[in-house]
């Protein structure tokens, strides 16, 4: 049987099935398997890296193997989801901005009156567009408090 009499189903099922990106070490540096973003890729890179804060430049380099002004910004459209995929991780992204821009960003570990500045403002944020992501910013909260940085707060029992 030739692959013209195969059915097209059967043909695509012939089609290389695609591997799920991962983290390989390309000389010193880690990067994404493909040259492209995988959230799952970039949260095992930021908690393989507990305790300092990533660039987004940095971020860049691992997800799409250059720093250039385009892939920077592509980081910074992915961050939501970014930190949405940690919130179901039962991780905080903190993310520290410049301005309107993202510049910095790590897992919430406590303890640091920065990293508590920069979450206070992201709650800020999700409770401006309460609406929107509600569930979202409940999940943060209940981390938060989780994590000790955060005592309940009055009105948010209610909610």
């Amino acid at each position: 049987m030739t692959t013209t009499e195969l059915s097209k189903s059967e043909h695509k099922s012939l089609k290389r099935a695609r591997t799920k990106p991962q983290l390989v070490t390309i000389g010193d540096k880690q990067v994404v398997s493909n040259g492209r973003w995988d959230d799952d890729c970039i949260i095992i890179y930021i908690i393989a890296n507990p305790g300092r804060w990533i660039s987004v430049p940095e971020i860049a380099k691992v997800a799409y193997w250059s720093n250039s002004v385009a892939n920077k910004k592509k980081v910074r459209k992915h961050l939501s989801v970014l930190f949405d995929k940690c919130l179901e991780r039962d991780e905080v992204l903190v993310v520290e901005y410049e301005g309107s821009r993202a510049k910095h960003l790590k897992l919430y570990e406590g303890g640091s009156e920065v990293e508590n500045q920069h979450t206070d403002l992201k709650l800020a944020k999700m409770e401006n567009a309460a609406t929107i992501n509600g569930e979202r910013r409940r999940k943060a909260i209940d981390l938060l408090v989780k994590k000790g940085a955060l005592r309940s707060t009055k009105g948010e029992e209610a909610a």
